[in-house]
Parts: structure tokens; sequence; C-alpha cells
């Protein structure tokens, strides 16, 4: 959970920590495209450093996309800040009716991740939940929207 993650192939994302930062890369989505890039040394399309402000962000759309949801504890053993960070977006979220959370456990309620017809958005620096394979990620905008409506 909000571990790192290596795209191989045309469309693939990754995931990379290093010292200090974070890097999102994404590939070429189209083969043909892809493959001459990659013969010429580089398909990576885009590639951005996370912002500290958008940390928060990327570890609950990793996090929450999982219908048990997390300890929440793990949220500053895997960003290096404190839950209060996004204590704002939690409770948001929560009057929402999208997380259910308490001292130990943060986890998507059925309306916030449970149904394929969920609708959900947050950016960076934002808190929410709903399942990736309902997701659409805009990468520019670094902005998630969940299919569905509310």
């Amino acid at each position: 959970m909000f571990g790192d993650y290596l795209g191989v192939g045309a469309g693939a994302h990754s995931k990379l920590s290093f010292a200090g930062r974070i890097v999102r890369q994404m590939r070429y989505k189209q083969p043909k495209q892809y493959m001459e890039s990659a013969a010429a040394g580089s398909a990576i399309q885009e590639q951005h450093d996370v912002a500290v402000n958008e940390i928060g962000f990327e570890f609950m759309m990793n996090a929450l996309r999982l219908n048990q949801g997390f300890p929440a504890a793990l949220f500053g053993e895997r960003t290096g800040m404190p839950l209060t960070a996004v204590l704002k977006e939690l409770d948001a979220a929560e009057q929402r009716g999208l997380i259910t959370r308490d001292a130990l456990r943060i986890a998507p309620t059925e309306r916030g991740g449970g149904s394929s017809t969920t609708c959900c958005s947050f950016s960076g620096g934002g808190a929410a939940s709903g399942p990736l394979r309902c997701a659409r990620l805009a990468w520019r905008r670094r902005s998630v929207t969940f299919c569905g409506c509310l």
C-alpha cells in the first residue's frame, strides 16, 4: 500500500521513491509509439515529482481504493506526515458518508468505495475514496474523478 511499482509496457505507470522525492512516470499508451520511443532510449511520455503538498492525496488515492481500508498509523509511516495533515479532507469525506474511521482504521464505506457507482472527486492535497478500477486519472491536473453520482 503506497509502495513503489515500476510500469513496463505501453500505457504503464510507475511510482518510484527516492530520498526526499517521489517520481510518477507514464509510458506512451499507443504500442507503436511506445516501441519506437523505447527503441530510441526512453518510452516515458510524462514524468513529474510529486509535490510535498500532494503526498497525502497520493497516499489516500492508493490506500482507499481497497475496500478494507488501512491502519490509521500507516499514513504517518508511509508519508512521514501526521494524519492531521489531511484532517480537513478526512472530515469532509466522513461527513459525506464516504469513509468510516476511528483511532485505529480508516476505510471506505459502500458509498465511498464498495460500489461501482461511487462518485467522489478530489485533487492534490485532498482525500476521499473509491475503487480505482472505476477511476479516471487526469494526469496533468493530478486529479481523480470516480464514476457515478451522489
